[in-house]
């Protein structure tokens, strides 16, 4: 919305998107590790 009444010009958007997209990335990875972590340590026997 931001772009599209031009309060934000396409650089500065195109470069939030993109930082948001690793940000994405990198939560995902670690969500996914974090589980893949406790199904381990909660197997006890």
């Amino acid at each position: 919305m931001a772009k599209d009444i031009e309060y934000l010009e396409r650089r500065d958007f195109n470069k939030m998107a993109d930082q948001s997209t690793k940000v994405s990335k990198l939560l995902n990875g670690l969500i996914k590790f974090c589980k893949k972590s406790t199904k381990i340590s909660d197997t006890r026997y």
